[in-house]
């Protein structure tokens, strides 16, 4: 295997979805149900993800439906208030790093989350490539997604390890030829991951 190519949310990161909507709820003074729904219903989530509208159009568009002012800087930290490291994954990335592995992140994301976790995190300094779906305006499981994975993986499908927490992701990835693991963060998907890299690289050392 020449790389490995993480999934960002619930792999490198643990996300928290309802405190999002809470904070959002509580910065645009609507319920949670209402944000639930600007967010994933009425697709603006959807649309900044895919590079389809911007950070300044993206708030704009919550804005309009708040109940109260709710400026650009704090409807972004509420945005955040997401993110949790998945720290035993950090060892992990070391060792493969080490090893001579490739690293990307391959994630459907914006530029509000990737600004902050780069910010907050320095093990997303180890990695050599990222996919971002607002940069490339494709989405997994889209296979223009995967054809821009391969292209960051420079190697061959079936030499590069695909990581992803969503069921369809993976499936996605193996069409497009690629290796794929299914990711849990709690401890025993994440004992169960260790392994697969085990058997998948010889060499490969569980971390402390």
């Amino acid at each position: 295997m020449q790389a490995c190519l993480f999934d960002m949310g619930n792999v490198l990161v643990v996300i928290d979805n309802a405190n999002k909507e809470r904070r959002l709820a509580e910065e645009l003074g609507l319920d949670v149900a209402a944000v639930r729904k600007l967010l994933g219903e009425d697709g603006h989530q959807y649309a900044y993800e895919s590079g389809h509208t911007s950070t300044e159009e993206f708030f704009a568009a919550l804005r309009r439906h708040a109940k109260r002012p709710a400026p650009d800087a704090a409807l972004l930290a509420a945005f955040n208030d997401m993110f949790a490291l998945n720290a035993p994954m950090v060892p992990v990335l070391r060792a493969l790093k080490a090893m001579g592995q490739r690293l990307v992140v391959v994630s459907n994301t914006n530029p509000g989350h990737v600004a902050f976790v780069h910010e907050r995190y320095a093990p997303f300094a180890l990695f050599d490539a990222t996919v971002f779906s607002h940069e490339i305006k494709a989405m997994k499981p889209l296979p223009a997604f995967y054809e821009a994975a391969l292209r960051a993986a420079g190697c061959a499908p079936g030499e590069a390890l695909f990581i992803d927490d969503l069921p369809a992701n993976v499936e996605g990835a193996q069409k497009a030829g690629f290796r794929a693991h299914l990711y849990d963060p709690r401890p025993a998907g994440h004992a169960a991951f260790v392994a697969a890299l085990q058997a998948l690289l010889p060499g490969f050392s569980a971390p402390a």
